[in-house]
C-alpha cells in the first residue's frame, strides 16, 4: 500500500486534465445540490413573503375602489346638509333621483333620517313619525338598530359595514355609510349600497400566481366568496372563529393541511382577504423549474470543461513543442560558446608543448649545424618531442569527445571522465589559483555504464560555477575563510553514483535558490555563458536518469549529481 501511495505521488504529474475536470465536475454537482437545498428554504420564504404581497396588493386595490366611492358620497352628503335639505322630503326625494341617474358608482342607495323616513332608492320604507319602531318584514332586520347605523352615528365618520343579506337587494352587500350633519349634530345616515359581487368581480380582474387563489369572510368566519372545495371551507371557517385574533390588523398565517393561508384585515371595514397557496404545489412547481435549470447549466458546465479541456491540449502541446524548439536554440546557442571555450583552452593547452618541441627542435639543429650534435642527445631530443607531441594528441582527443552527440551508454572509468574534465578546466583553474582536492584512490577501480559526455558536461557546469563563485570572493573585496579550493567527493549508495561538488565561496541566497533550476541562467555569472543549471538538471533527470539538486547553501556550497551506476538497471 506504501509503494502504490508514493508511486501515485511521483507521476501525479501526469495525470492528464480531465482528472481535475471529474473532479472540479463533482463539486459542482456538489454544490448545485446543496444550492438546491438552500433554493427550496429560500421558495419557501418567498411563497410566505408572495401571500403577504397578494394581500396588501388587494387590500390596496380594494381601497383606492372604495375610496373613490367614498369621496363621491361624502361630497353629495355636503349638499344634502346644505339648508336643511334632507328636512324637505320632496327635495329629499330628487335628490335621490338625480343621484341615482347621474352616479354609477352605486347599486343603491339608502337615507335614514331618525324621528322622520327611511328611504331606499326613491321609495320610502317607513315613516318614523308614525312607526317609530320599524321592523322589516321580509328579513326581521331593524333599522334604527343595525351596525351600520348605530357605528356611523356614534363615530360621526363614513363607515363601511358588509351585511350578509341586504333588505332591499336580498343578497350580501357592502354599505359605505356617511352621516349627515348639520352644525356638527347628527341628523342622519346617507348609505351607498354596493353588491358583494362587484367587489369581487374587481379582485377578479386582478392577476394571481397560478398556484395561488384568494377569499373574502366577515369577522364571524364565513367566507363570503365562492369556494371550489367546500369541506376546506367547512374546515376554514371552523379554524377561523377558534384561532383567528380579530383584534389585530396584522396578517395571520394559517396552515391547513397542505394549504398555506395568510388572512390580511381590510383597512376601512371588518371583512378579510385570505390567499392560499399549496407548498406542496409551489415546491414542485420550483422544483422543476430549478431541476431544468440545473441540468441545463450542468450540459453547458460539462460542454464548457470539453471546450476548456481541449484548447489547454492543444495550448499545452502547442507550448510544449515552442519550449523545446526555444530549449534546442538555447543550448544549440550555449554549445557554440562552450566551443568557443573549448577552442580557448585548447589554445593555452597547445601551447605549452609546442613551445616545448619547437625549442628541442631548434636546439638540436643548433648542434646539429656545429657538428656537435651526438647520437645520445639526438634521442633524448626525440623522446621530448615525443612526450610534446602525446601530450597534444591526448589534449586534442579529450576535447574532441567532450561534446560529441552521441547518447549511446558506454562503459568508462569514472576517474578518466572526472580527470577529463579537469584537464579542459586545467588552465582556467591555474589561472585562478583555485586548487583541486580529490580522493582518487577511494574510486580508481570504479566502472560505469553511463552517457559519459552527458556526465562530463554537468561537472563542467558545476565546476565553473563553483570557480565562479570563489572568484567573487576577489570581486567583492572578500576574504575567503578557507583557501581557494573546490572539493570532489565520489560515493556510492544503493546502485547510485552520488558526486558532490563543494566550493567556500558566496553561498546562494533563499531568493535565488527558489528557480536556481527553474529559468535558463548562464554557468558563468561575471563573462561567458554555458549550458547553466537548468539544462544540467534537465540533462540529469531525462539523460542519466537521475538527478541534480542543491545539498548545501553555503560554507560550503555544494551541489550533487545522483545517477545509476549502471544505466540498464534504471528505476
Amino acid at each position: 500500500m506504501k509503494k502504490v501511495f508514493i508511486h501515485f505521488i511521483q507521476n501525479i504529474e501526469n495525470y492528464k486534465v480531465y482528472h481535475i475536470i471529474i473532479i472540479f465536475t463533482l463539486a459542482f454537482v456538489f454544490m448545485l445540490f446543496n444550492g438546491f437545498y438552500h433554493i427550496q428554504n429560500e421558495l419557501k420564504s418567498f411563497a410566505n413573503q408572495n401571500r403577504v404581497l397578494i394581500a396588501k396588493d388587494i387590500d390596496y386595490t380594494i381601497s383606492s375602489w372604495i375610496s373613490e366611492r367614498i369621496n363621491n358620497l361624502e361630497s353629495s352628503v355636503k349638499y344634502l346638509s346644505q339648508d336643511l335639505r334632507f328636512q324637505d322630503e320632496n327635495k329629499l326625494k330628487a335628490f335621490a333621483d338625480t343621484f341615482l341617474q347621474d352616479n354609477r358608482y352605486f347599486d343603491a342607495i339608502q337615507i335614514l333620517i331618525p324621528d322622520r323616513y327611511f328611504y331606499v332608492n326613491t321609495m320610502k320604507f317607513n315613516d318614523y313619525r308614525e312607526n317609530p319602531t320599524y321592523i322589516d318584514e321580509r328579513t326581521g332586520i331593524e333599522p334604527l338598530k343595525t351596525q351600520w347605523f348605530l357605528d356611523t352615528k356614534q363615530q360621526k365618520k363614513t363607515t363601511i359595514y358588509g351585511m350578509s343579506v341586504h333588505g332591499y337587494l336580498l343578497e350580501k352587500t357592502l354599505n359605505i355609510c356617511t352621516p349627515i350633519l348639520y352644525k356638527e349634530n347628527f341628523e342622519g345616515v346617507f348609505c351607498g349600497i354596493l353588491k358583494a359581487k362587484s367587489l369581487f368581480d374587481k379582485i377578479e380582474k386582478l392577476s394571481f400566481p397560478q398556484n395561488a387563489s384568494y377569499f373574502i369572510s366577515n369577522d364571524e368566519g364565513s367566507i363570503l366568496t365562492p369556494f371550489k372545495q367546500s369541506h376546506f371551507q367547512e374546515e376554514l371557517e371552523k379554524f377561523f372563529l377558534n384561532k383567528i385574533d380579530l383584534n389585530t390588523n396584522e396578517p395571520q398565517k394559517i396552515i391547513i393541511e397542505n394549504a398555506v393561508i395568510t388572512l390580511s384585515k381590510f383597512q376601512r371595514f371588518n371583512w378579510y382577504i385570505g390567499v392560499v397557496t399549496d407548498k406542496e404545489d409551489i415546491l414542485q412547481e420550483s422544483r422543476q423549474r430549478v431541476t431544468s435549470h440545473a441540468i441545463w447549466l450542468l450540459l453547458c458546465f460539462i460542454l464548457l470543461l470539453i471546450i476548456v479541456n481541449s484548447a489547454h491540449e492543444f495550448l499545452r502541446r502547442r507550448v510544449e513543442r515552442k519550449q523545446k524548439e526555444y530549449e534546442f536554440m538555447l543550448a544549440h546557442r550555449s554549445r557554440i560558446s562552450e566551443i568557443g571555450e573549448l577552442i580557448s583552452g585548447i589554445n593555452h593547452q597547445l601551447r605549452q608543448p609546442i613551445n616545448a618541441t619547437a625549442l628541442v627542435v631548434s636546439s638540436t639543429l643548433d648542434l646539429s649545424e656545429r657538428d656537435l650534435l651526438d647520437k645520445s642527445t639526438l634521442e633524448n631530443n626525440l623522446k621530448l618531442c615525443q612526450k610534446s607531441i602525446s601530450l597534444m594528441d591526448k589534449t586534442i582527443g579529450i576535447f574532441r569527445n567532450f561534446y560529441r552527440c552521441s547518447e549511446t551508454a558506454t562503459e568508462f572509468s569514472l576517474l578518466d571522465c572526472i580527470k577529463s574534465v579537469l584537464h579542459v578546466n586545467y588552465i582556467e583553474l591555474t589561472k585562478s589559483n583555485i586548487n583541486i582536492e580529490m580522493d582518487e584512490k577511494s574510486f580508481e577501480d570504479i566502472r560505469v555504464i553511463s552517457i559519459e559526455n552527458f556526465v562530463q558536461q554537468i561537472l563542467l557546469v558545476l565546476i565553473q560555477n563553483a570557480k565562479e563563485s570563489l572568484n567573487a570572493l576577489d570581486l567583492q573585496g572578500k576574504e575567503a575563510f578557507h583557501k581557494k579550493m573546490i572539493h570532489i567527493v565520489v560515493t556510492f549508495e544503493y546502485g547510485k553514483v552520488i558526486i558532490d561538488i563543494s566550493d567556500w565561496g558566496g553561498g546562494i541566497s533563499k531568493e535565488v535558490q527558489e528557480t536556481l533550476f527553474s529559468e535558463f541562467k548562464i554557468s558563468k555569472k561575471y563573462q561567458g555563458s554555458g549550458i547553466g543549471l537548468y539544462f544540467a538538471k534537465k540533462l540529469a533527470k531525462e539523460k542519466l536518469l537521475g538527478d541534480l539538486v542543491l545539498y548545501n547553501a553555503s560554507s560550503p556550497t555544494t551541489f550533487r549529481l545522483i545517477f545509476p551506476q549502471y544505466i540498464s538497471k534504471k528505476e
